[in-house]
């Protein structure tokens, strides 16, 4: 990492592979420690009008989730997960950093899912959870009907969220 990196509070750290008892893991972020904290902007501006946060699969094939929100409003694309590769044995998912977002749970106000392939869709039963059950999911009619399957697998579909 560069010096001017290392001072830079949304710079991406080294990956940090993060295992839990149920054989998923996530890739975490210096994200984690600048979650509570407001956005650097112009000098006397309250920060970028628009904010595109990657929570997953920055540079990489799978895990596609991101926040875009403008001030403390953000919609969640996606929640996605990626398969392992050979090199991660012991692995059977690798997800988006739900702690992340369960910190920022108060400024989500909808999940947008862009269409059902699992680097898209994988990680919503761990994506859900971590959300204000109020916060409504967002895609079109067949994919919504893939959403609902999914989330009806893990107990957490609710007709009320439109998934």
């Amino acid at each position: 990492m560069q010096a001017e990196e290392a001072n830079d509070p949304l710079a991406w750290s080294i990956k940090r592979w993060h295992k839990s008892s149920d054989g998923t893991s996530h890739l975490g972020s210096v994200l984690d420690r600048v979650a509570g904290r407001p956005f650097p902007g112009p000098p006397g501006g309250e920060g970028p009008p628009l904010r595109v946060l990657p929570v997953g699969g920055l540079g990489e094939i799978g895990m596609n989730c991101m926040l875009v929100g403008v001030r403390d409003r953000y919609i969640l694309v996606d929640a996605g997960l990626m398969f392992p590769d050979f090199a991660d044995l012991g692995m059977q998912k690798i997800l988006p950093d739900v702690s992340f977002l369960a910190q920022w749970r108060d400024k989500i106000e909808a999940v947008v899912i862009t269409h059902g392939h699992e680097d898209h869709i994988g990680a919503l039963p761990w994506v859900i959870p971590a959300l204000d059950p109020s916060v409504p999911v967002y895609a079109g009619g067949f994919v919504l009907q893939l959403v609902a399957r999914r989330l009806q697998e893990f107990n957490l579909y609710d007709p009320a969220r439109g998934a």
